[in-house]
């Protein structure tokens, strides 16, 4: 049965007249309205914070990691994405913490998109459709933890991806050396495998070769990042 829009706007479809009418409103008024009982009214503020997000960055995300109206989050997280370096940088620190999708184990089976596997992280998804001048942030951040570093992946994953420009060898032998250091870790070796489907370039293909003659998880993902190489 189809959705009346009193039912999206309870689940966050923001109100195109009262979007119109809310941009005139303050920063510090548009804050509060992102705090509103109604779902929304909270989406309508967040689109409204687009020339603010620079400087509203820490609201609008403690705001996602407690938000659950669906069109609420898809407000927050494109505000989010034309963000700045900083506002990549802060991103950064929510990878992995806002929801339960994330993998924390090994898959059965590898992702059956003939593209990119859309990152279940919420903020890694953000991330990796933000402006490619971001990506140097991403990479700085490869020292960041196991629990971080296994969202951080699919970010850099799906930004190189959608710019091959960004996918260069140097960055591909950055990722492979962080990764020494945890080649005993199944997970961050999955989300690896994955991640060098973006990346078309000779250290890549190499370390995907090592393990696509596996049959586990690890050999599916590897053959399948090496098929998507072939198409790039």
């Amino acid at each position: 049965m189809k959705s009346t829009f009193a039912d999206l706007k309870k689940r966050g479809k923001p109100d195109l007249e009262s979007n119109k009418e809310m941009a005139s409103l303050s920063l510090k008024a548009l804050l509060e309205k992102l705090e509103d009982p109604e779902a929304h009214i909270r989406s309508e503020a967040a689109i409204c914070l687009k020339p603010y997000v620079n400087q509203t960055a820490i609201s609008l995300l403690e705001r996602l990691s407690k938000e659950k109206a669906l069109y609420t989050r898809i407000a927050i997280c494109e505000t989010l994405e034309q963000g700045n370096n900083d506002v990549a940088q802060k991103m950064i620190e929510y990878l992995g913490t806002i929801g339960h999708h994330q993998y924390h184990e090994l898959p059965d089976e590898p992702s059956k998109k003939k593209s990119y596997p859309l990152p279940r992280d919420i903020v890694a998804r953000a991330l990796g459709k933000m402006d490619s001048s971001n990506f140097f942030v991403l990479i700085e951040n490869l020292q960041q933890p196991p629990e971080i570093l296994s969202e951080l992946l699919d970010a850099i994953g799906w930004m190189a991806f959608y710019h091959p420009e960004l996918a260069t060898e140097m960055v591909c032998e950055q990722i492979l050396n962080r990764l020494q250091d945890f080649s005993d870790h199944p997970l961050l070796v999955w989300k690896t495998l994955t991640c060098l489907s973006a990346f078309p370039t000779a250290s890549s293909i190499a370390y995907l070769k090592q393990y696509e003659h596996l049959d586990n998880i690890l050999g599916k993902e590897a053959r399948r990042s090496l098929a998507l190489l072939k198409d790039q």
